[in-house]
């Protein structure tokens, strides 16, 4: 095929890729700023250069079919390596910004335990951590990848991975020889002295009932700073994700007959330039991470986007479509 055939059918590709991505001709055309009768052109072209059926018109929308769908991976990868290609040659770059954003309640934590392994892992990265009071759709504008419990449903933003984060009941070897170990989550909310952090409370379904039920509920704080600090100077009972209790001494953790509370834990990036740094970098710093905070089994829930699979080749673990 000729060059001049194949930069058509690129075009063709990269323009059937938005098209596949939202289902519709016309909020694609609208993104690729193109009339819909020229995008329905191009789709047709397409069609008759690959001899094959792309989609099928509906009343709500286009809907993919199998070759359709496959042409879409194609094309979708295609984008994704030209998009990332100034970027992959990041050791003989002078200096590149990673915007990562990061929940306050493992704000410190990330930056105290893994910040500084970061930048000493990849020098020639400049690595800025923004702290987030609340995830949504918008706050990716403003990071190039994200660590989230937040699911965000964007065509624009890749999840890398996602894993299962169990919260943790904990409290100090002071309070266990004062008041023992709850029995109940009645006796635990009636008996016993409780500091709650808003963040993590809100990932469980029972917050709003439980925090009825509590009646010796000393604190209630938004930072996971002053958390944990009560926990340990006032010999307090809290609730933190499992991986925080590592870091933190003194702490004991205990478990009780019907709490069963979790939710899942994001790494996002944003399509484009940023993409292929995050898989090539972060990835291999998230494994680190993981390493000291994860058990085998552990490692065994967390699902992985393919693209990153050779960054976690070393582990056991589920790589499915995100």
């Amino acid at each position: 095929m000729s060059v001049q055939k194949n930069i058509l059918l690129y075009k063709l590709l990269a323009h059937f890729a938005v098209v596949a991505r939202y289902g519709q001709i016309k909020r694609a055309a609208d993104e690729l700023g193109m009339r819909q009768s020229n995008l329905s052109s191009e789709v047709c072209l397409l069609e008759q250069i690959l001899n094959a059926r792309l989609c099928i018109r509906q009343s709500h929308g286009l809907k993919m079919t199998p070759t359709g769908d496959q042409v879409y991976k194609i094309a979708k990868k295609i984008n994704d390596v030209l998009s990332s290609l100034p970027h992959r040659f990041l050791d003989n770059a002078k200096s590149e910004t990673i915007r990562i954003a990061v929940p306050n309640m493992c704000f410190t934590t990330f930056q105290q335990k893994f910040l500084h392994q970061m930048r000493k892992m990849h020098p020639e990265i400049v690595f800025q951590v923004i702290g987030l009071q609340e995830m949504n759709r918008h706050s990716m504008d403003n990071a190039d990848v994200c660590l989230t419990y937040e699911y965000i449903r964007s065509p624009d933003v890749d999840v890398l991975f996602k894993i299962p984060v169990r919260i943790a009941l904990i409290t100090t070897q002071q309070h266990i020889a004062d008041y023992g170990i709850p029995k109940s989550i009645e006796d635990l909310l009636c008996n016993h002295h409780i500091v709650i952090n808003t963040e993590t409370a809100i990932y469980d379904p029972k917050y709003e009932e439980r925090r009825n039920m509590a009646k010796s509920l000393d604190y209630v704080v938004s930072n996971s700073e002053m958390q944990l600090s009560l926990v340990q100077s006032e010999n307090l009972v809290s609730m933190v994700p499992f991986f925080m209790i590592k870091y933190m001494p003194d702490i004991v953790e205990f478990s009780l007959p019907g709490w069963d509370c979790h939710f899942n834990l994001y790494l996002m990036t944003r399509h484009g330039k940023y993409r292929q740094a995050a898989i090539n970098n972060i990835c291999r710093f998230i494994v680190d991470i993981f390493k000291s905070i994860l058990s085998a089994e552990e490692m065994r829930n967390l699902t992985m986007n393919p693209d990153c699979k050779d960054a976690f080749a070393d582990f056991d673990i589920n790589t499915t479509n995100m």
